[in-house]
């Protein structure tokens, strides 16, 4: 068995949407046919041809770099440039057609569209979907369905589906013609809602359920992508990473949207950032513009998240479908001594993560993770505002004791500061010595912090709890106690009224996992991820905070209310009602890999011979 399990450690094998073989350094050809387009594109009528579309995250106002790059793909001096206004700029019930174009093309409106145009000797037109002079519309779809360029800016995404889309299975006139003009190698361009509303599954606003993550509203939209989920003015409001992967996820409701069963699997999200583009063309996404375009691509059944952020300084990223081979090193070969990735103390002991609410689980699972029949259990209460005064003697007389105290551990003790210098004097610290699993109750952080940790030199009780782990005893925390396990903690929130994700107030923790930023009570608070992901990419704040670390290492690990994520060497399991996730950072793309493990995954952390990190998930094999 172990033979079977070494070999899966150096060769990992996936199969899923991948960056390209030329960025990545995949062994394998591609396998993709010409027309599996990752984002669920037209295919081209001329396959060297492919169209383009252009997605503008919102803000206010368009850059002139925009337009010289729509005209640039519809074709130059040689483009039919067609506008359709956005639902800001209809027309008045008194104006004739010609006051109302001619307010259009004023320089504040549609004006600097139509001087391009002309500068270039290239076609420009407004479009109007009501229009008393075109009551048929036959003048609306000769001229988009001849146009190289479309340019549809919009408010509101329901505005748009309202008036342009259907019945899912059926689709408009308008809706074949946006297909026609990538088809044919022409762009559509759209900005705001209008970007928003060309999807299949469109997300018009959030969820009433305020409870937890940011959840999403979906409905039909305008069918130009089938395999994408689009998202914008994703910089500006808090939540949006939330709703998006959330709804990645959730295959049941893409697929009633939709109405095609299935499709959760090969479905890329992209959110965009105000006054940014996202230009896809064939399999390929690059950035223009003055934010980011953040990719998200499956892979693992949905269980793995590869985030990837974009900018315009960044080399265009191709997608494609194709086994990829990646070598991975034994520890040897990268001169580790099967060191812990998340920075555990050496040796064969365990460190719990729960993600807080409910402990029930842990009250079997705690005594038994230590391996022996009657073990001994040190309960640090500290963190709670309800016990952390009490005595000893108060403590074993609380109820505590009779959640804890079982058949299966022989002695029950408790270790509870009331002041600072009690963390280095040996008589308060040698319970310590003794245990073989300790446990942090939840509450507040900073309480466990304050009396604890030194964040200069580690106290002789930071040092004694590590040497539980080394020693092969367990250590772990709930809530509170979860968030104090790792050298970097998250102590709060400073929030941004909304307008942008909330950053992570840090602190010093006890430092049992000197890699780790763990996060608690993940599924249950707002903004849990946003705050996370930008901590883990902010380098310079990691490494101010701890300096001994090197922050491009540091592993995210959250964990959701009523579940336990247990550490053991580069292994990763999970036990519980909900899920765990792991964050791993890479430098290519400014990339995050987000696995969720559910009740019963195990995971291992590999290490590659290039130093870079995956997590694959292990399964049953037939052993030789």
């Amino acid at each position: 068995m172990k033979a079977v399990l070494f070999r899966t450690l150096l060769l990992a094998t996936s199969i899923g949407l991948g960056l390209s073989i030329e960025d990545m350094g995949w062994s394998c050809p591609s396998t993709a046919r010409a027309d599996d387009n990752p984002f669920g594109l037209p295919a081209p009528t001329v396959a060297e041809k492919p169209g383009s579309v252009m997605l503008h995250g919102g803000g206010r106002g368009v850059r002139q770099y925009v337009r010289e790059e729509l005209l640039r793909l519809a074709g130059g001096n040689a483009a039919r440039v067609v506008l359709l206004p956005s639902d800001e700029e209809q027309r008045k019930s008194d104006e004739t057609l010609e006051e109302y174009e001619k307010r259009l093309s004023r320089m504040e409106g549609y004006g600097r569209w139509q001087a391009l145009c002309r500068a270039n000797n290239a076609h420009f037109q407004f479009i109007h979907w009501n229009c008393p002079e075109d009551p048929d519309r036959s003048q609306f779809y000769t001229a988009l369905e001849q146009a190289t360029g479309l340019w549809m800016p919009a408010e509101d995404q329901k505005w748009v589906i309202e008036r342009y889309a259907s019945d899912p299975l059926k689709p408009t006139r308008f809706q074949l013609a946006l297909r026609g003009i990538v088809s044919r190698g022409g762009v559509v361009g759209a900005s705001g809602g209008g970007m928003a509303s060309l999807a299949e599954s469109v997300i018009v606003g959030n969820a009433a359920d305020n409870a937890g993550w940011t959840r999403a509203r979906l409905a039909f939209g305008l069918g130009l992508f089938q395999n994408t989920l689009l998202d914008q003015n994703f910089d500006i409001w808090s939540g949006r990473v939330e709703r998006l992967t959330d709804t990645l996820r959730n295959g049941p409701q893409l697929d009633r949207v939709a109405r095609r069963p299935g499709i959760q699997h090969r479905t890329i999200g992209i959110g965009v950032d105000r006054q940014t583009i996202a230009v896809l063309s064939g399999n390929s996404i690059r950035v223009i513009g003055e934010g980011c375009v953040n990719l998200f691509v499956q892979s693992n059944g949905g269980r793995t998240i590869a985030w990837h952020r974009l900018t315009a300084g960044s080399r265009p990223l191709a997608l494609r479908a194709s086994p990829a081979h990646k070598q991975f090193a034994a520890p040897s070969d990268i001169g580790l001594d099967w060191e812990s990735p998340f920075g555990a103390p050496p040796g064969e002991g365990t460190v719990v993560l729960h993600g807080g609410g409910s402990t029930a689980e842990m009250y079997d699972l705690l005594p038994r993770l230590t391996g022996k029949l009657h073990p001994r259990l040190v309960h640090c209460p500290s963190a709670s505002d309800t016990y952390r005064r009490m005595s000893n003697e108060e403590l074993m007389a609380s109820d505590l004791v009779g959640v804890w105290k079982t058949d299966a551990v022989e002695s029950l003790r408790f270790i509870n500061a009331n002041m600072p210098e009690q963390a280095e004097r040996p008589e308060f610290c040698r319970l310590l010595d003794s245990a073989d699993a300790l446990w942090f109750m939840g509450g507040d952080q900073r309480n466990l912090t304050a009396l604890y940790v030194n964040p200069v030199h580690p106290s002789l009780f930071q040092r004694k709890v590590r040497n539980i782990v080394s020693r092969g005893g367990v250590v772990g925390g709930s809530s509170a106690g979860c968030a104090a396990l790792s050298d970097l903690m998250i102590v709060g929130s400073v929030e941004n009224n909304g307008r942008g994700p909330a950053r992570a107030e840090l602190s010093r923790g006890l430092g049992v996992l000197s890699n780790v930023v763990a996060e608690q009570h993940f599924d249950a608070r707002q903004g849990r991820i946003e705050r996370f992901a930008e901590l883990l990419r902010d380098k310079r704040r990691l490494a101010n905070i701890s300096p001994a670390r090197d922050p491009s290492r540091m592993v995210g690990l959250a964990v959701e209310e009523g579940t336990a994520l247990i550490l053991h060497g580069n292994r990763l399991s999970v036990v519980g009602k909900n899920k765990a996730h792991v964050f791993l950072r890479s430098e290519v793309y400014d990339t995050l890999t987000w696995d969720v493990l559910a009740s019963g995954d195990i995971g291992i952390v590999c290490t590659s011979i290039d130093g870079s990190r995956q997590l694959h998930f292990e399964e049953w094999g037939i052993a030789d």
